[in-house]
């Protein structure tokens, strides 16, 4: 298999990775969702049969749901906001180590065009994309896990093959 085979070859294994752990990320999820729903729909129905039941004080009940909606509302909308910062933060940092290992990467192959286009004179003296994009992979802080579930899948392949 050549260079750009093998490259493509990973970049299917790791996008299938990915959407395999986001499926089960998003199932879990809609678990938890709907177990909370089913919980707080249950409390619900409890505590309206408390308030409707002959022996309850109706009026300490609406003040008691006024009182607890205001304070905790309150509180909602500050972790709302805290959340929706470390969120922007995440993306922001996401993006940017994203971005550095693709310019860097990009660099890399262009120092290497560089250098392999000066000593094209000579078979055999320049690099394969391969061999750069594995230096990248394992190089770049921002794409360890990657370059980690990469080199397992390439060994498996070539064992294959």
């Amino acid at each position: 298999m050549n260079a750009a085979s093998d490259t493509l070859g990973n970049a299917v294994d790791d996008a299938v990775d990915t959407a395999g752990e986001s499926v089960r990320s998003i199932v879990e999820l809609t678990r938890k969702a709907v177990d909370t729903q089913i919980r707080l729909s249950q409390q619900y129905l409890d505590v309206l049969q408390k308030v409707w039941s002959r022996d309850a004080d109706a009026t300490a009940a609406g003040q008691a749901f006024l009182e607890s909606t205001q304070r905790e509302g309150g509180t909602y909308l500050s972790g709302l906001t805290e959340l929706g910062v470390a969120y922007s933060s995440g993306v922001l940092k996401l993006g940017d180590a994203m971005t550095s290992a693709v310019l860097g990467d990009v660099s890399q192959a262009a120092s290497s065009s560089r250098q392999r286009s000066s000593s094209s004179s000579r078979p055999g003296t320049g690099t394969t994309a391969k061999a750069t994009s594995r230096k990248s992979t394992t190089s770049n802080p921002a794409r360890k896990r990657t370059a980690k579930k990469t080199t397992g899948t390439t060994r498996a392949r070539k064992s294959t093959a």
